[in-house]
């Protein structure tokens, strides 16, 4: 996650930076304001070697995405320390990919269960059908 956050560079346009760079900055902001968390660790420094922070001439720590967005739904120009979400967003997604694990667990495990009553079902059929004999009538 830090090494991807390196090509943060907080601009929508790829006039000055490649189109990889504007990709990870959206990625990061939507992470950012959907798990209400700040870069990897939220940790003034975060972004030091982020694009972003070289185009603002390193006066501020944090990216708007980093800050609860306005009532509007805007996010701030600039996001004060202060103001950042207090979490980082490793431990967030790694919450999520745990949830998302568990749920694939029980999802396995009902599938599982259901093939085999299925399985039970068919040996039943072949044993009843084994047992029908020719002077049997049915």
């Amino acid at each position: 996650l830090k090494a991807s956050l390196k090509l943060y560079n907080g601009t929508d346009t790829a006039s000055r930076m490649s189109d990889d760079t504007v990709l990870m900055k959206a990625a990061w902001d939507k992470i950012m304001i959907e798990k209400s968390c700040c870069g990897v660790d939220s940790k003034i420094g975060d972004f030091n070697e982020s694009g972003w922070y070289q185009l603002t001439g390193r006066r501020h720590h944090f990216p708007p995405a980093c800050c609860p967005p306005n009532k509007d739904g805007s996010l701030m120009e600039f996001c004060p320390t202060i103001a950042r979400y207090g979490d980082g967003c490793y431990d967030k997604i790694k919450d999520s990919v745990q949830a998302l694990s568990t749920h694939f667990k029980i999802v396995a495990w009902t599938v599982i269960s259901i093939a085999l009553i299925q399985i039970f079902g068919i040996t039943v059929a072949f044993c009843l059908c084994n047992a029908i004999g020719e002077d049997d009538y049915y």
